[in-house]
């Protein structure tokens, strides 16, 4: 359920999504990214790279023939990658405060 709400988070800051009381990321985030490949994807490509996917993933999506299996693509990464992201966030900051702890013991 944590992760939920931070996957929600991260996608509504990073896609400027609206928050939405039934958050279905998939569906939600697949609007989004079949809109901006149609109307904007100049800032399409800025959020992928803000997101951090990797080049052979973009050279993938690209690949594919039609927005539609593109953004399904994209979404299904997009989100893969922002649950990595909030797992590598909770593995660092459970090794700060251990790191933190064990200071504050020795002193």
């Amino acid at each position: 359920m944590e992760n939920n709400f931070e996957l929600e988070e991260a996608l509504t800051n990073r896609w400027e999504l609206e928050k939405s009381s039934n958050f279905n990321a998939f569906d939600i985030l697949y609007t989004r990214i079949f809109f901006l490949l149609e109307n904007d994807f100049h800032f399409l490509m800025h959020a992928l790279y803000r997101l951090d996917l990797n080049e052979r993933t973009l050279e993938e999506a690209m690949d594919l023939k039609g927005n539609e299996l593109i953004a399904t693509f994209l979404t299904r990464k997009s989100i893969e990658r922002e649950l990595q992201k909030i797992e590598t966030r909770k593995i660092y900051t459970q090794v700060s405060k251990k790191y933190a702890t064990d200071f504050e013991e020795m002193i």
